[in-house]
């Protein structure tokens, strides 16, 4: 009895084993308080030793996407933020009351031509992070972006609820 529970035991093992081996790497779990060392030097805002170690790894992180018109969103991306933000009207451009640890995600091919609806309350989303300065089709500056999988890009690209 017991070495067949032994080689029932060995052979789920192996089983489970080879399903996550399968599944790819474990995405992990980034906080935006993670973005920058605390606290704030004198230089300013420094990325942190977590965000620059998971530089090009999947994460998942939970926030709110940034309420902006229709008119002023570009297609593919979005922003996320720790908090609910209402990006300001035409006449405040890019003077916006956007936190310091707002995560650009980007949509990959082929619905990067799509825009991104907003939809109020959290959100969890998975991908691969990006960390450094880029230049983003909404003119803006990012420092940290979010390439999203398709599982979390499809979820997003749903009409809100």
């Amino acid at each position: 009895m017991r070495r067949c529970c032994k080689a029932w035991l060995l052979c789920a093992a192996t089983l489970l084993g080879s399903v996550a081996a399968q599944a790819g790497p474990t995405a992990a779990d980034l906080k935006f308080r993670e973005f920058f060392q605390l606290p704030v030097g004198p230089r300013g805002l420094a990325p942190s030793a977590r965000l620059l170690s998971l530089d090009g790894q999947p994460v998942r992180i939970t926030g709110y996407l940034a309420h902006q018109e229709a008119s002023s969103a570009a297609p593919g991306i979005a922003l996320l933020t720790p908090l609910p933000v209402s990006l300001g009207d035409e006449d405040e451009s890019f003077a916006d009351d956007l936190p310091a640890s707002t995560l650009y995600l980007h949509l990959a091919a082929p619905l990067a031509a799509q825009t991104v609806p907003w939809r109020p309350g959290l959100v969890s989303l998975t991908g691969t992070l990006q960390v450094g300065a880029q230049r983003e089709a909404d003119g803006r500056a990012s420092f940290v972006r979010l390439v999203l999988d398709p599982e979390s890009a499809s979820v997003l690209l749903e009409s809100p609820k």
